[in-house]
C-alpha cells in the first residue's frame, strides 16, 4: 500500500481531513520542528541550558503492520488514525485538567502506547476507534492477562511466517553492510518500529533460524549478550499493564478532540478506576534489582584506579598530539609507553590507532578513540556519580564550571535536580569528583566546545568531529573493559544508566567488606563520603519538615523536597540491602565479632535452629522460604554502619539505652557536654577506634581484622622508639586489641 499520495509541498502532506483537523492546531512553544502539519515532531519542554536531554522526535511515520501487508501510519487508510495520534499528542502536552504530560519524554510514552493499542485494533480487523465496543475491550483485557504484549499484537505467528518466507527465497534477510541482520528493517517487516518492541516470543522464532544460518543478528561482545529468550506468562506486571489499559480512559478524556474519530464506548470514569480493574490479576510493580555490591565495587573501584593514576592525563596529551596523515598517533612513544602502564593496571591491550575493530569476538584491545571518549569519560561518570549520589541525567547535566571550592578549601559540586524544573542544587563532595571533572574539562580543552555545551560533550581531538558521550554505551564497554567478574550464576550484570543513583549506596556501606573497594580506606582523605552522606540526610529531614509544616497549604510536595527525600531512600534502600547481605553471610557460617556481632550471631544461629527443627519436622516446601523471610525481617530492625577508618561496623540505632551506652557519644559528652539523649546515630568525629572497640554497639568482619593486625604492628614498631610513658600507652593499646580481637577469636 502507497503513502499518502495527494499532493504535498517540503514534506507536508495535504489530505483534507489530515490538513482541516491539523492545520488549526495553535502554535506552541514546545513545537521546535517547523509545523504540525509535519510527520516528524521535535519536541522540547525543558530548558536546555540546565538539562543536557531536553528534545524528544516523535515520528508519526512508523509501522502499523507487518510483511506482507505493510501499513505506515501516514497512508492514505489510516489518515483518521494520524489525526487521531497527532491530536492525542498535542492535547496530553496542554495544561490540566485536560492534559498532564509535563516533559517531552513523558509525551513520547503515552504516544507509544497508543501505536500499540492502535496495533491492537488494525490487528483484530477493527478500522476506526469508533467501532469499539466494551466485547472488545474485554477481548483486550484477555489477550493481555493470557500473553502480555504477545497476547495483544501476536507477533510470533508473524515471526513464523517471515521464517518460512525466508526458508522458501519468498523474502531475503535483510543485512546490513557487516552480514548482519539489520535490525530495524527486520521490525519493521515486523510490523514495529524498532528491534527492541519484538516480543520476546516473537524473538525466539527468528533467533532460533538465525542460530540455524549462522546469521548474527546482534553484535556479540566479551558479554555474549544475547536477546531474551520467551518465558512463561507470568502474572504481568502492575505498572506496565496499567499504561496499556489507561488508554481506552485517554482516549474517552479526548473523545471532543478526537471528534472524527471518537472511540465507541466509555469503560472507566477516570485513572483511578483502571487501576483498581487491573489491581486482581497483575502482580505489584517491584523496584529494579539493585546492581550487586561486589560487581559495582570493582566497577567503581577500576574507574579510581583509572582517574587517579598518570595514565589518565597521558591519555589526554596523546589526544592533544593529534594523528599523523597515515593516521598513527603523533604521541607515538607516549602510546606505547601507556599501552604498558595499563597493561600493569590490570586492563586490556591498548591498539595504538585512532579507530581499530576487533579482530575476534575474543579481542579485548581498544583503540584510542574508544579509550579517549568513552572509557574515560565513564569512568569520570561513574565516580561522579558514586561519589555524589547523582542520578544518570543529572551526572550528564553537568556544566563544565560545575566545581566551587569555599573558603576553607571544602569541593562543592553544582547539579540539576533532576525533574526539579531547572532547580540546581549544591552539594558538598570528596575530592574524587573533582579529580573526574577536572580531567573532564582538560578533554574539552583539546577542542573547545561553543560556550553552553555541556561537561560530557566533546570535539574529538583526533578528528575533529563533535563527540557527545553516551552513557548507556559507556557503561557497558567500561564494564567490559575493566574485566568486572560475573554474578554467580547469573553471568555479566548489565549495568545501566539508571543505577548509577544506588552507587552512592554502595561505596557507603559496602566499602570495607570488598578488596576491590581497598582504595577508599587507603586513600580515605580522597574518598570520605560522611560529609556528602550527612548533607543528604539533613536536606531530605528538613525538606519532610518544612512540607510538613506547610501541608495544609500546598498538599504537594515541591520537586525539590522530592528530589531529596527519594535520594535519602534509595540510599537507605541501599543500607537494608548491606544488612541483609552481612546477615546471609552470617548465615552461611561466618562469625561476627564485636558485642554488637556476637548478638546478630546469636539471633542467627537461633532462627537456623528454629527453621531446621520445624523443616526436620514437617518436611515443609516453604522451610527455605520461610527462613528467608525472618532474616529479611530481622534485617529492617538492624542499623550497621561501617566506620570511616574502616576498623569495625556500628550497630547504634539511635533508641535512648543505646545512645546512652555508646563510646563515641559519651566521649563527645565528656569534650562537648552534649549529652548522649540529643544523638540520633553514631558520632564518628568521636569514634577512635579503641572507644570502638570496646563499644556494645560494635561488629566486625573478618575483613576488618586487617586492621587490627597493622595497629598492632604499629604498635611494635613504635616500641623501640617510644619514651617510658608512651610505652606504657603503647602496651596498653596493644592489650585491649589483643584482649577484644586476638586473631578474629573474639
Amino acid at each position: 500500500m502507497s503513502r499518502l499520495a495527494l499532493p504535498h509541498h517540503n514534506g507536508l502532506y495535504a489530505g483534507q481531513r489530515h490538513y482541516e483537523a491539523i492545520s488549526v492546531l495553535p502554535h506552541r512553544r514546545w513545537l521546535k520542528s517547523g509545523s504540525f502539519l509535519e510527520n516528524k515532531w521535535i519536541i522540547e519542554t525543558e530548558d536546555p541550558e540546565t538539562k543536557r536531554f531536553t528534545e524528544e522526535e516523535i515520528d508519526f511515520d512508523v509501522p502499523m503492520a507487518g510483511w506482507p501487508d505493510q501499513l505506515l501510519l501516514t497512508d492514505p487508510v489510516l489518515e483518521h488514525d494520524l489525526v487521531t495520534a497527532k491530536r492525542f499528542v498535542f492535547y496530553v502536552q496542554e495544561p490540566e485538567p485536560l492534559g498532564w504530560a509535563r516533559v517531552a519524554a513523558s509525551a513520547e510514552r503515552e504516544y507509544q502506547h497508543l501505536v500499540q493499542f492502535t496495533r491492537w485494533r488494525l490487528a483484530r480487523g477493527i478500522m476506526y476507534n469508533a467501532d469499539l465496543t466494551k466485547e472488545w475491550h474485554a477481548e483486550y483485557v484477555d489477550s493481555l492477562k493470557e500473553g502480555g504484549s504477545e497476547g495483544l499484537l501476536q507477533m510470533e505467528p508473524q515471526a513464523s511466517r517471515l521464517v518460512q518466507a525466508f526458508r522458501q527465497n519468498a523474502l531475503q534477510v535483510p543485512l546490513n553492510e557487516n552480514g548482519r541482520v539489520d535490525g530495524p528493517h527486520l521490525a519493521r517487516l515486523m510490523g514495529v518500529s524498532h528491534g527492541n518492541s519484538i516480543t520476546p516470543e516473537a524473538r525466539s522464532v527468528l533467533d532460533a533460524y538465525f542460530n540455524e544460518v549462522g546469521l548474527l543478528r546482534t553484535r556479540h561482545g566479551r558479554r555474549g549478550l544475547q536477546m531474551p529468550l520467551a518465558e512463561g506468562n507470568e502474572d504481568p506486571n502492575e505498572n506496565t499493564v496499567y499504561k496499556k489499559v489507561v488508554v481506552w480512559n485517554h482516549l474517552w478524556h479526548f473523545r471532543e478532540k478526537l471528534n472524527h474519530d471518537p472511540i465507541g464506548c466509555k469503560i472507566y470514569h477516570n485513572k483511578k478506576e483502571v487501576s483498581a480493574a487491573i489491581k486482581g490479576w497483575t502482580r505489584r510493580s517491584e523496584v529494579t534489582d539493585d546492581p550487586p555490591a561486589y560487581q559495582t565495587s570493582w566497577l567503581i573501584n577500576a574507574a579510581l584506579t583509572l582517574i587517579l593514576d598518570e595514565c589518565a592525563s597521558d591519555i589526554i596529551d596523546i589526544a592533544n598530539a593529534g594523528l599523523s596523515e597515515r593516521g598513527t598517533p603523533h604521541a607515538l612513544i607516549a602510546a606505547n609507553s601507556l599501552a604498558s602502564k595499563l597493561q600493569a593496571l590490570g586492563f586490556p591491550d591498548l591498539k595504538l590507532a585512532f579507530k581499530e575493530p576487533r579482530r575476534s569476538r575474543e579481542d579485548e584491545g581498544i583503540d584510542l578513540r574508544t579509550l579517549t571518549y568513552e572509557i574515560l569519560p565513564a569512568a569520570c561518570a561513574i565516580i561522579i556519580a558514586a561519589f555524589s549520589a547523582r542520578r544518570a541525567e543529572e551526572v550528564m547535566s553537568l556544566k563544565p564550571e560545575c566545581i566551587e571550592a569555599d573558603e576553607n578549601g571544602n569541593v562543592w559540586l553544582k547539579t540539576l535536580i533532576e525533574k526539579g524544573r531547572g532547580q540546581v542544587d549544591r552539594v558538598p563532595v570528596p575530592r574524587s569528583v573533582k579529580a573526574a571533572v577536572d580531567l573532564l574539562r582538560k578533554l574539552k580543552a583539546i577542542r573547545p566546545s561553543p560556550p553552553g555545551d555541556f561537561l560530557f560533550d566533546f570535539q574529538c581531538g583526533f578528528s575533529g568531529r563533535k563527540y557527545s558521550f553516551d552513557l548507556a554505551t559507556g557503561l557497558k564497554k567500561f564494564s567490559a573493559w575493566a574485566r568486572v567478574p560475573e554474578v554467580d550464576g547469573d553471568g555479566f550484570w548489565p549495568f545501566a544508566p539508571h543505577q548509577l543513583r544506588k552507587f552512592f549506596g554502595v561505596t557507603y556501606f559496602w566499602r570495607y567488606s570488598f578488596p576491590s573497594l581497598i582504595a577508599l580506606s587507603l586513600q580515605y582523605r580522597h574518598f570520605n563520603p560522611e560529609t556528602t552522606m550527612g548533607y543528604i540526610t539533613t536536606k531530605a529531614k528538613d525538606m519532610l519538615r518544612i512540607w510538613d509544616e506547610s501541608n495544609a497549604e500546598k498538599l504537594r510536595k515541591s520537586p525539590a523536597a522530592k528530589a531529596a527525600i527519594d535520594r535519602l531512600a534509595t540510599i537507605e534502600s541501599s543500607s537494608l540491602a548491606f544488612v541483609r547481605d552481612v546477615l546471609h553471610r552470617v548465615s552461611s557460617g561466618e562469625t561476627m565479632a564485636g558485642s554488637m556481632g556476637k548478638l546478630i550471631t546469636l539471633q542467627i544461629r537461633e532462627l537456623q535452629s528454629q527453621f531446621n527443627s520445624s523443616l526436620q519436622l514437617s518436611q515443609a516446601e516453604g522451610g527455605p522460604e520461610g527462613f528467608e523471610t525472618a532474616l529479611n525481617a530481622l534485617a529492617t530492625s538492624v542499623r550497621l554502619k561501617a566506620h570511616p577508618e574502616g576498623h569495625g561496623l556500628c550497630g547504634l540505632e539511635g533508641n535512648l539505652q543505646d545512645v546512652c551506652n555508646a563510646s563515641c557519644l559519651l566521649l563527645k559528652q565528656r569534650l562537648t557536654g552534649v549529652p548522649p539523649q540529643a544523638a540520633t546515630g553514631p558520632a564518628f568525629d568521636f569514634a577512635d577506634d579503641i572507644g570502638c572497640l570496646q563499644c556494645p554497639q560494635q561488629a566486625r568482619l573478618p575483613e576488618f581484622q586487617n586492621y587490627w593486625d597493622d595497629a598492632l604492628g604499629e604498635v611494635d614498631a613504635a616500641m623501640e622508639f617510644a619514651s617510658a610513658t608512651q610505652q606504657e600507652m603503647l602496651q596498653e593499646r596493644q592489650r585491649i586489641i589483643l584482649a577484644y580481637t586476638g586473631k578474629y577469636d573474639a
